[in-house]
């Protein structure tokens, strides 16, 4: 129960009041005494799902019926159930074979509300799931600095990477924020290729048929 609505029916009625709710997000139900319930969870970070207004109707059973009208402002608090999400870029360029590289910064966002600490600073690092791979060959250097002190990382190379190996790499960067919400994203390091493999002769067996 989020709220009591309930009203007197003016003399002449009959006695009984018949309520009905208007708006809400269509997540409230009203009962016969006029209570306000929720139907179900709501969500702030939906669009338009941080305060919301519902009237609540009451009509009586006389003749003429008269209503009247309560209008309920409800506003959501937050609770840190959104995990942070990276900011673009997140693909990225090497060329192959060439020495250790920094490749561009990652930044991060959240949605949820930054001032209850369910925001940055965010923590940014290589997600232990990633394969070996990819921990041979890229590292995330965290910087709490970047991005004026909301955190960030740099993405670095290790070594050289071979094309022929790797056509791109898919590095799961592990992303917290402030209150230890996390969630793994993808960043996609794609290794341009260089003209780095000798031709080699070759032979090649070709047969025409001949039909009548």
């Amino acid at each position: 129960l989020i709220a009591d609505t309930s009203a007197v029916p003016a003399q002449g009625g009959v006695g009984e009041v018949l309520y009905r709710v208007e708006g809400g997000w269509g997540a409230l139900t009203v009962d016969s005494e006029g209570g306000v319930s929720l139907r179900h969870a709501l969500d702030r970070e939906a669009p338009d799902g941080a305060i919301g207004v519902a009237k609540i109707v009451g009509v009586d059973r006389g003749r003429p019926p008269l209503s009247a009208t309560a209008t309920l402002t409800i506003t959501v608090t937050d609770v840190n159930d959104s995990p942070p999400v990276l900011l673009p870029p997140t693909v990225f360029h090497v060329t192959e074979g060439a020495a250790p590289t920094l490749l561009g910064s990652l930044t991060a966002t959240d949605h949820d509300v930054w001032a209850l600490g369910h925001g940055p600073p965010f923590n940014l690092s290589l997600a232990p799931t990633n394969p070996a791979h990819v921990l041979a060959h890229i590292n995330i250097k965290f910087d709490p600095h970047l991005d004026s002190g909301r955190g960030g990382a740099e993405v670095w190379t290790v070594g050289a990477v071979d094309r022929e190996e790797h056509r791109q790499l898919l590095v799961g960067v592990l992303v917290a924020d402030a209150g230890g919400m996390a969630a793994t994203h993808t960043v996609t390091i794609i290794v341009d290729d260089i003209n780095d493999n000798p031709m080699k002769p070759a032979a090649k067996t070709v047969y025409l048929w001949k039909t009548q």
